[in-house]
């Protein structure tokens, strides 16, 4: 039977993680509070020569931290990029801020500096920097904009752990960062963000914020727990059967047993019932999986090379330089196309951000604040974005499958 590839059904999992998961369950007095959120704080320290750094339940939520404890409030403008996750909108409108669009370079699928340009005006008090899949944007050019127009600069580094770029790390530019620990990011204990400055002022209210901040509920924690071994069983039902795989994840889900990626972020209630604090019982996890890190990214950067040896001759356009990405983008002509044909193959093609603010339709788009047009190359990029898995339990043999499709999808080498 086929192995399942699949960039998106915790794709750095390995029996160690269920482990340590299995390991939490045996302290439940410690699932909310203990010495392993204290260890992720002080790992992302000490790996970013950062003073401060603070845990929340997601990186949404750190990545509102910051911006309250910077002073964002209502009617302030947040330049953001087009082509993001919808989640990445929700902590400004959570402040009562207005999200601004930038739309892209087609080559880092980052922010367009020229268009970053045109859209600050007086009422602009922050600039978000994202590392799309974890490819380096414009830090330098974006720093210096920023520093001319004496705005917050933040760095997006949800799809970026332990990056290196020009001699030193993508997060360490900036006034801050946050960082993603969801269950498909570069490290992953199912949820978790974390967020770091060194600017002292930030840090207090981060405190202030956080003293307010409750823990999650113990159910919504061993929920997450259960995400491990249970994704981990679904795994080995995959090399038995695609199917059975398939149903049992479904059946998972259905049951509310396995939680959705990103947390519902729509709802009415007040917004410090929506900011968590880091369980112990998912640092555990956390702590273990950074420790990996430098593997992993070892491992993604092997995998790209390993694309481009395959693809020598397809003429694809790959991502510039060659960094441990969390995915590969690539844009190309009947994506639908290729999708289905891999999916019968038992591949998972990866399609983020498949639409302009992923996901959501023209309904959510009118909420973010998106006018369609304002982005044109983020729009374009969108409509054909497929994203080849790089995480580091595939192996050399699952790239030669991924690679063997796509060129048979364009019918020649």
């Amino acid at each position: 039977m086929k192995k399942l590839i699949s960039p998106s059904l915790s794709p750095n999992l390995e029996l160690s993680d269920v482990l340590l998961a299995l390991k939490a369950f045996l302290y439940p007095l410690s699932m909310k509070s203990g010495e392993y959120v204290t260890k992720v704080e002080a790992w992302f320290r000490y790996t970013y020569s950062s003073r401060f750094a603070f845990s929340f339940s997601s990186a949404r939520e750190a990545q509102y931290a910051i911006l309250h404890a910077s002073g964002i409030g209502k009617d302030d403008e947040v330049l953001v990029q087009a082509f993001t996750c919808a989640a990445v909108v929700y902590p400004i409108l959570w402040l009562g801020a207005r999200p601004v669009y930038v739309d892209i370079d087609k080559d880092t699928l980052s922010m367009d500096q020229a268009d970053l340009k045109r859209k600050i005006t007086k009422k602009a008090k922050a600039i978000i920097l994202q590392y799309t899949f974890g490819i380096p944007g414009p830090v330098e050019a974006v720093k210096e904009i920023a520093r001319k127009h004496r705005l917050l600069f933040l760095e997006d580094c949800a799809h970026a752990i332990n990056t290196p770029y020009k001699n030193r790390k993508l997060g360490t530019f900036g006034d801050g960062a946050f960082f993603s620990l969801g269950r498909d990011k570069a490290a992953s204990s199912v949820f978790g963000g974390v967020v770091i400055t060194n600017k002292k002022s930030i840090a207090q209210n981060i405190v202030k914020l956080k003293n307010l901040t409750p823990y999650p509920s113990y159910i919504w924690i061993i929920q997450q727990l259960l995400h491990m071994p249970l994704t981990f069983v679904v795994l080995q039902l995959y090399a038995l059967h695609p199917n059975l795989g398939k149903g049992t994840l479904f059946a998972l889900k259905k049951l509310h047993i396995i939680s959705r990626p990103i947390i519902a972020l729509r709802e009415s209630h007040e917004v410090k019932s929506r900011i968590k604090k880091y369980p112990n019982a998912l640092a555990i996890i956390g702590y273990g999986q950074l420790l990996k890190i430098n593997r992993f990214n070892k491992k993604r950067l092997d995998i790209f090379y390993e694309y481009k040896k395959n693809l020598v001759k397809a003429r694809i356009r790959f991502p510039v330089p060659a960094g441990p990405y969390l995915r590969i983008p690539l844009v190309i002509k009947k994506r639908n196309e290729f999708i289905s044909m891999c999916k019968k193959e038992i591949v998972y093609i990866g399609d983020w951000y498949s639409k302009i603010l992923d996901p959501g339709g023209e309904e959510l788009l009118a909420y973010l604040h998106y006018k369609k047009g304002s982005c044109k190359t983020a729009e374009r990029v969108a409509s054909g974005i497929v994203n080849l898995p790089c995480y580091p339990t595939m192996d050399f043999e699952d790239v030669k499958r991924v690679s063997t499709l796509l060129k048979k999808h364009y019918g020649k080498e």
